[in-house]
C-alpha cells in the first residue's frame, strides 16, 4: 500500500502516534477485529489489549480531571501577615521612607 513512501521511523511513528490517540483506545474491545495496513483481518483484539486501552483512557481521564481542579489556597494567618506588614515597614525605614502610619 505504501510502497516505501514512508521510512521505517517514519511508520513507526506515525503508527505509535495513531495508536496512542483516545479514539482508537476507545474502539480496542476485547474480541473487536483486527486489521493490517491493507484493511484485511489479522486477528481480533485480546482481553490483555483492551484492558490496557482501557487502563490508559482512565489514567488520561484522571490527569485531566486534576488539571482542572484548583489547589486549594492556603490563607495566611493573621499572625503572619502582621509579621509581613512590619517586615515592610522596617524596610521602608532602612530606605530613607516614612512608615506607612496608616496600616495597621
Amino acid at each position: 500500500m505504501l510502497d516505501g513512501e514512508l521510512s521505517d521511523d517514519e511508520l513507526r511513528r506515525a503508527l505509535l502516534a495513531y495508536t496512542k490517540m483516545a479514539k482508537y483506545l476507545a474502539r480496542l474491545n476485547a474480541g473487536a477485529e483486527r486489521v493490517n495496513l491493507d484493511g484485511k483481518p489479522v486477528g481480533v483484539v485480546s482481553d490483555a489489549d483492551a484492558a490496557t486501552a482501557n487502563a490508559l483512557l482512565c489514567v488520561r481521564k484522571d490527569k485531566q480531571k486534576s488539571k482542572q481542579t484548583p489547589e486549594p489556597t492556603v490563607e495566611r494567618s493573621s499572625a503572619t501577615q502582621t509579621k509581613t506588614e512590619a517586615n515592610r515597614r522596617v524596610q521602608g525605614e532602612e530606605y530613607g521612607r516614612q512608615p506607612d502610619r496608616h496600616s495597621r
